[in-house]
């Protein structure tokens, strides 16, 4: 079964098709002065008009030039610029690498999109057991570990002060 409707402000015709128990199965957008298809979805991208690209609102951020100043800046701000080759620096492009996957998605490329996030995604799980693994007996983290044993002295002292004070 087919639906259609014309929307007389962008002269456009919206077209759906449906089989049966799927429900909407393509969605498509026609020109009316020239007959020429405009848009044209099917699979996910029918069911979720954000798989489509470019739907979410977020448009002046979600372009190219804007983005990858955003990254720049997150790279030159956290960078180690001393020791260029390090497993911190690795860390953010792993991050900013995402950017790929995010490209993919606002064009709607959703099944490309998703399987790039994939090799990142492994990077920092394994990133993440490693630090576990490594950091467990290092002195390092056991400064972090009696971190907020400091900070509760410190708030039972202020709170002792508080009292004592009229």
């Amino acid at each position: 079964m087919t639906a259609s409707e014309f929307d007389p402000r962008r002269s456009l015709w919206e077209v759906k098709i449906f089989a049966g128990a799927a429900g909407e199965v393509a969605y498509g957008t026609v020109d009316d002065g020239t007959g020429r298809v405009v848009d044209a979805w099917a699979g996910p991208q029918v069911a979720w008009p954000l798989a489509r690209g470019g739907g979410l609102g977020g448009k002046q951020l979600n372009r190219m030039s804007v983005w990858l100043a955003l990254c720049a800046v997150f790279l030159l701000g956290l960078a180690d610029l001393r020791r260029l080759v390090s497993i911190r620096n690795l860390d953010l492009l792993v991050l900013v690498s995402f950017t790929a996957s995010l490209w993919y998605f606002n064009h709607g490329h959703v099944f490309a999109s998703s399987s790039l996030v994939y090799p990142p995604l492994a990077y920092l799980l394994g990133r993440c057991v490693w630090v576990v693994w490594r950091g467990a007996g290092s002195p390092r983290s056991r400064a972090v570990r009696e971190l907020p044993r400091a900070r509760e002295s410190a708030a039972v002292r202020q709170t002792g002060r508080e009292r004592r004070d009229p």
